[in-house]
């Protein structure tokens, strides 16, 4: 089996946020265990910028409309949460690295191409769902990674832009 890729339209418009800002975005359901992250994040430290969908691609909102406050979305914040959909993989992951954005990655065991060279290069917050004993886990493993990387979050954006144009583009 040859893992592939989620492909996307490219949205990116160079916007790299230069400012140390910390908010983590989350645009889109809370089904297939999302809710229970989503919470944890909420109720931290850590400022969130939700938008929060009634199910699968936004019934009742014109899709336009909902595709644009996705990626809207994902402009306004550095960091991105992103976990399994239906299948075993995110389809979000891909198009946050697409935007030049850091993935806060729950992995449920998906399969992701090149993962070692992601994982090697500071590409995202990289948790292990089966590593989660408490709450304060997650979001010791954003904070830890937010302070470790103060500095080059700028880069860190850009490189994130690049893994995608090499590894993860159409």
């Amino acid at each position: 089996e040859f893992p592939l890729i989620a492909f996307s339209p490219d949205y990116y418009r160079n916007n790299i946020i230069k400012d140390n800002k910390f908010s983590i975005g989350y645009c889109g359901h809370i089904m297939h265990g999302r809710k229970k992250y989503l919470e944890i994040l909420h109720k931290s430290n850590i400022k969130t910028d939700y938008i929060i969908r009634r199910g699968f691609w936004a019934p009742g909102i014109d899709k336009n409309v909902a595709r644009k406050e996705y990626f809207e979305n994902m402009e306004n914040n550095i960091y991105i949460f992103c976990y399994r959909g239906a299948g075993n993989f995110s389809y979000r992951f891909y198009e946050t690295l697409m935007m030049g954005r850091i993935p806060v990655f729950i992995d449920t065991d998906c399969v992701i191409p090149n993962i070692d060279i992601l994982l090697d290069s500071d590409a995202c917050v990289y948790i292990k769902e089966k590593d989660i004993t408490n709450d304060s886990y997650i979001i010791d493993k954003i904070n830890d990674y937010n302070e470790k990387n103060k500095d080059k979050k700028d880069i860190i954006q850009k490189n994130n832009r690049l893994l995608w144009e090499k590894y993860y583009s159409p």
